[in-house]
């Protein structure tokens, strides 16, 4: 029905009054005329020039359009917030704090526009929404080979498509961004910050540079802090107001001669911090930045935390990644804790779904992003947002990535499975794809959020239940087969070596229940020779579990 429809777009916003009344227009466009008092001369114009106006069922006319669409601007609503009314008498009133707000709110007017037949039905409706966080997005923060260029800029596009808002560059084996960070980037990779700006500006993402001195900075050598400086001035002068100064995995103990001026490496890190950013507000008074502490994945207070926060400027906000360096959850608890210790506004570096950990390399995670609490967007806990590390593998990350821009946008549904089910059709692009990856995403799950195999399956592999297995991985083999034929070149790329592996196990697993011994001793002997691996693993779990002792290994 109509009104489902209706009601399942509203469903994705907090304050909703809609009374299932709707006009009928009788005609294949619905005409409208843009108005504007957000900014001085606001126009249909330079509205366009900022976002995408243009819907089939919209006709935008410069005056005389049957409806009405006046953006207002609205200080007690906060940060990327907006209302959206559709009145009976054909006004549409927009109040937004940003023009992203207002953006959003337009993207929801032309999700609201239902055809049906002959006729374009408007719900008349009023709807209020904050996104839970104000920050929120991607840190390129793992170890191991940086994305392209290409990477990055179907990243900013996926996260302005998905309504988050940040982007930030901080890959740890970029040398000019760590090991050569006193080395100024040569023009060929200025060329790209360049685009990669211009883009952000034009997906409303916000562009953070991350820069990590803190391995070999010398913090009693003026001429350190100045090359530092020097650095930062090479990206304030592409245009970049979004910073970061990243302390996290580095030597923790301070040289004799430092500490003849600074006792810890709390009062060290506190000073470099303060020097970076009174250094950036002197050269853009409404610069943003943000620290990352070398103690980032606390669960209790420290000296060091102690006196850092003590030290450290009241505006800059500190990184966390939760209780533990990979957190498998995030309570309210955990967030009461951190919030009562740092006293101050923080970002969640959450290093989910990244596979630089020991052999995660091996695995890619498909989870669903899960065990954050929705207590986590409460104001009393100070938290800005949240950044997500995704995996070298960009394109695969977009479905946990997808699936978290909901939870960040409304958390109030952070365990709606309905919504897991949607992002997967989504990426998927049809009902069929997105079932085998909701198949596929069961045997990669994130083995830092839960266990690699469910318990079901554990027991199943215990109980020699052939029958169900067989059945379990049959379907995981159907799974493949569809998602190879899915037009999208980018996932069959990064994928193709795990779905090998999947088709190898299955061969494994063919011979095990065939009772070739033999011929399931080579297989397992040359997976073992593989360097990807399926998460699930349930034939290589049930050959060394039954099988490998017999064999004479």
């Amino acid at each position: 029905m109509m009104i489902d429809q209706t009601l399942k777009v509203l469903a994705e916003y907090d304050d909703v009054v809609f009374t299932k009344q709707y006009h009928v227009v009788e005609d294949k466009n619905i005409s409208m005329t843009f108005s504007g008092t957000f900014f001085r001369f606001e126009s249909l114009d330079n509205c366009f020039d900022q976002f995408n106006l243009a819907h089939p069922f919209i006709l935008w006319e410069k005056e005389h359009g049957e409806f009405q669409v006046k953006h207002r601007f609205n200080r007690n609503l906060s940060h990327d917030g907006f209302m959206l009314s559709i009145t009976e008498d054909k006004t549409i009133l927009i109040d937004s704090r940003t023009m992203n707000g207002c953006r959003f709110a337009i993207e929801l007017l032309q999700r609201l526009i239902v055809k049906n037949k002959s006729q374009l039905f408007l719900p008349i409706v009023k709807v209020t929404h904050t996104p839970s966080f104000e920050v929120r997005g991607v840190i390129e923060g793992f170890y191991g080979i940086p994305w392209s260029h290409e990477m990055r800029k179907d990243c900013l596009t996926f996260l302005s498509s998905k309504r988050m808002n940040t982007y930030m560059y901080a890959p740890k084996d970029d040398e000019y961004q760590r090991k050569l960070w006193r080395e100024l980037y040569p023009k060929e990779k200025l060329d790209e910050f360049r685009e990669l700006l211009n883009l952000s500006k034009s997906n409303h993402i916000d562009f953070w540079y991350m820069i990590s001195p803190g391995n070999d900075l010398n913090y009693l050598d003026d001429t350190d802090l100045s090359v530092l400086k020097n650095k930062l001035k090479q990206m304030l002068q592409l245009g970049v107001t979004h910073f970061g100064l990243l302390m996290d995995d580095i030597a923790y103990e301070l040289s004799d001669d430092v500490k003849k001026k600074f006792k810890t490496s709390a009062q060290a890190h506190a000073y470099l911090m303060n020097v970076v950013y009174d250094y950036l507000v002197e050269e853009i008074p409404y610069v943003k930045f943000v620290a990352c502490p070398t103690e980032y994945d606390n669960h209790y207070d420290s000296p060091y935390l102690e006196e850092l926060t003590r030290l450290l400027h009241q505006d800059i906000p500190l990184f966390w990644t939760g209780p533990t360096t990979l957190s498998r959850h995030i309570t309210t608890e955990d967030i009461k804790k951190m919030s009562d210790i740092y006293q101050r506004q923080m970002i969640i570096w959450d290093n989910v779904p990244v596979n630089d950990f020991e052999q995660d390399n091996e695995l890619i995670f498909l989870s669903q992003y899960s065990n954050r609490s929705k207590q986590l967007s409460d104001n009393q806990y100070n938290v800005l947002g949240i950044v997500l590390n995704p995996m070298a593998q960009w394109e695969l990350s977009k479905i946990t990535v997808g699936h978290s821009a909901k939870y960040m946008w409304q958390t109030d549904r952070a365990n709606d499975l309905a919504m897991w089910h949607q992002v997967l059709q989504e990426y998927g692009q049809t009902k069929e794809n997105g079932r085998a990856l909701d198949i596929l995403s069961k045997h990669f799950t994130n083995r830092h959020l839960e266990p690699s195999i469910p318990i079901e399956w554990q027991q199943l592999v215990k109980q020699q239940d052939i029958d169900a297995l067989t059945d379990i991985l049959k379907e995981l083999s159907q799974a493949v087969e569809t998602l190879k034929k899915m037009n999208k070149l980018n996932f069959l790329t990064e994928i193709t070596p795990w779905f090998d592996r999947v088709m190898l196990e299955d061969r494994l697993w063919q011979a095990m229940i065939s009772k070739n011994d033999k011929k399931a001793h080579t297989l397992y002997q040359e997976l073992m020779t593989k360097k990807h691996r399926v998460g699930s693993q349930i034939p290589i779990t049930y050959y060394e579990t039954y099988l490998k002792k017999t064999s004479g290994e």
